[in-house]
């Protein structure tokens, strides 16, 4: 590449170290990181998937979809344009032009109808063009324009999601295709499935690249400040699911599926050993404990109890390890092993409570302890 820009003129053969590279995915997330409205979620040891939707094309790393919307044109019109008023390719460019500036890039999700503005002022009922408008229903968008992209480029993503090792938990997207409202909520919806966060630059996405890759080149200290996107070697936190009382006042405890009428939460992460902990060799002979408690009742028989430990990849842990409703972990959590344990001698060294009801219990304190080993 730099003996073309030397064939092209743009440097001669003793500046060919002028010529710098810089791939597309970082350019354009620091585009958006420019843009202000995702710089906060790029922290160093976390990953994420950058996804490059153009009109035509799709850039997940090496991901490309074939669909391109407008790649029939030239043989629609000369089959079915031919010798009629629509047999003019100036006019043609205008329509598309209007429907890709307007109707393609405004329409949202729950909007029932949209317009494209046609030449003259005809109205034909039966083809749906009203004094020179032409009248797409949502419905229509949905099919023709949005669903066959949609759907190929969510599976786009849960390939890159999965040979990640599903350890992705945002997506940046830019593009032509970013910028419009229906396919940015669709994109948020699948996100909230994974557990991963959405998002996009605040000013244009359709030049992302191109004004990340100039700014990288401006910004004399970018080596001082770029965001580390992929790390090499990762590091796991440990723990495991408990309950805690039902809080009204958090969020997460009211979202629909979580309450079931108990007073308590369950699936809730507690951290073992914590990511900030490094394995090194001082800490190889170290054991990470946590205590907490079993409930039992008066007439427990079975004194075994089983409790499984989790990993978590990411970077930051959702206090709840499952979906709402759901028994699905959340993307992140992978659960290690089972430590089973026989309580009999520690139950009976536990004292009776006896609750506001008149139930009595015992609430049997344990410990878990894990070592870091290679």
């Amino acid at each position: 590449m730099r003996k073309a820009a030397i064939n092209a003129g743009l440097v001669d053969q003793a500046g060919e170290r002028r010529v710098r590279f810089v791939t597309e995915a970082e350019a354009a997330v620091l585009y958006a990181a420019d843009s202000g409205s995702v710089e906060d979620r790029l922290v160093d040891g976390g990953h994420l998937i950058l996804c490059d939707c153009g009109g035509g094309t799709v850039d997940i790393t090496s991901v490309l979809p074939q669909f391109c919307l407008f790649s029939y044109h030239d043989l629609f019109a000369a089959s079915v344009c031919g010798g009629t008023e629509w047999d003019d390719e100036d006019r043609l460019q205008r329509v598309v032009n209007h429907f890709d500036r307007n109707a393609k890039k405004k329409f949202a999700e729950g909007d029932t109808v949209c317009y494209v503005q046609l030449d003259g002022h005809r109205t034909t009922p039966n083809l749906g063009i009203t004094r020179g408008r032409l009248k797409i229903t949502g419905e229509e968008m949905e099919s023709f324009f949005f669903a066959a992209p949609l759907q190929q480029i969510k599976e786009s993503l849960e390939i890159a999601f999965e040979n990640g090792g599903r350890l992705a938990d945002k997506v940046i997207l830019v593009g032509g295709l970013a910028s419009s409202p229906y396919m940015f909520s669709k994109f948020v919806a699948w996100g909230k499935e994974f557990g991963i966060s959405v998002n996009r630059p605040d000013g244009p996405t359709t030049k992302a690249v191109a004004n990340g890759a100039l700014a990288w080149h401006l910004d004399s200290s970018f080596a001082d400040r770029q965001v580390p996107l992929w790390k090499e070697g990762r590091k796991e936190m440990y723990g495991i699911s408990i309950r805690r009382p039902f809080d009204a006042t958090n969020p997460v405890h009211c979202e629909k599926g979580r309450q079931n009428g108990k007073p308590y939460i369950h699936g809730v992460w507690s951290s073992i050993v914590k990511k900030s902990i490094q394995n090194e060799k001082n800490e190889m002979s170290k054991e990470f404990a946590r205590p907490f408690q079993f409930e039992m009742t008066a007439d427990t028989m079975n004194f075994v109890r089983e409790v499984t430990i989790y990993a978590y990849r990411r970077l930051v842990p959702p206090s709840l390890l499952t979906f709402p409703g759901k028994q699905t972990l959340v993307p992140g959590y992978d659960a290690v092993c089972t430590v089973k344990a026989d309580l009999q001698y520690c139950y009976h060294a536990t004292p009776y409570k006896t609750t506001s009801t008149g139930v009595k219990l015992k609430n049997v304190d344990v410990g878990n302890s894990s070592r870091l080993s290679h």
